[in-house]
């Protein structure tokens, strides 16, 4: 059987043939490395990190096609938005009763949004698996590019303070709370819809060679799969990247942000701000 080897050498795929098995992922998983073998002079692609990089050196990036990914969102008796309706309405109270019954149906707005998230995604089991909380949810989408830093900094101190400490809250605190959590819903709706397009392809070419690029969200294994093809032989190999424990948070948050990149790229067709994301990527040393 046939085992193929795939290097980075001169900006380039290598294949290296060696008699072993026939199919090899080299995925962000310590047992399944593809290692590089002196013959090629290459460099081995082994992570992620990896991919970024090899992706960096491309001479250009143009859009291929796209497919269609089903997410099926789970089915709660009242839903994020209706939560957020009953906090609309108890924002016009502006008795102590009123402003507390806001602060009460927004967390539950939010937290119902996502539970849901975070559920279609089959993530929500690492989060329950560790007890990750509202605030490691949050700095989740934050970590992602979903929402800023400082919204999900100013979102989380406000929460803290209404829900923590036994005072009647401000009304204009109760405002841009309410502010923030409408914002976060729309926005994961919309990173869902978006998602739901996911399985991305792009050519990328490398010294006069093509070779094509695709991403996809598996569900049913909560990975996000990465696999390059050469065009000249077929040859296809792939990078698997999931969370299923802490230690892989890092490398599962590079794959996230590759594969929301791939999805905007896909739309935009804009190469220069994909490859100044994937420069920020490179960047982060963690």
């Amino acid at each position: 059987m046939l085992c193929l080897t795939l290097c980075i050498a001169n900006n380039d795929l290598v294949i290296d043939e060696k008699s072993y098995g026939q199919e090899m992922n080299f995925l962000a998983h310590p047992y399944e490395k593809w290692y590089n073998h002196s013959s090629t002079g290459g460099v081995y692609m082994e992570n992620i990190k990896d991919l970024i990089s090899w992706l960096l050196t491309s001479e250009d990036i143009d859009p291929a096609d796209s497919g269609s990914i089903h997410f099926e969102l789970p089915k709660y008796e009242i839903s994020p938005n209706r939560f957020l309706e009953f906090a609309e309405i108890d924002l016009k109270d502006d008795s102590v009763k009123g402003k507390v019954n806001t602060v009460s149906n927004l967390k539950r707005a939010l937290d119902c949004q996502l539970d849901m998230f975070f559920e279609t995604l089959n993530l929500k089991k690492i989060f329950d698996k560790y007890n990750l909380k509202f605030e490691k949810k949050t700095i989740f989408l934050a970590d992602v590019g979903m929402f800023p830093n400082q919204s999900i900094n100013k979102l989380n101190k406000i929460r803290n303070k209404m829900e923590h400490h036994y005072e009647t809250p401000a009304m204009e605190d109760l405002n841009v709370y309410y502010e923030l959590v409408q914002n976060m819903l729309e926005i994961v709706d919309l990173n869902l819809q978006l998602m739901s397009m996911g399985e991305i392809g792009v050519v990328v070419k490398k010294q006069g060679k093509e070779f094509y690029f695709s991403s996809n969200y598996n569900l049913e294994r909560s990975e996000i799969v990465f696999e390059v093809e050469v065009y000249a032989s077929g040859d296809k190999k792939s990078i698997k990247v999931a969370l299923e424990k802490i230690e892989d948070y890092n490398d599962y948050i590079k794959a996230f942000c590759l594969f929301r990149y791939m999805i905007r790229f896909s739309n935009v067709f804009d190469v220069e701000y994909f490859i100044q994301q994937l420069q920020t990527l490179n960047s982060d040393k963690s």
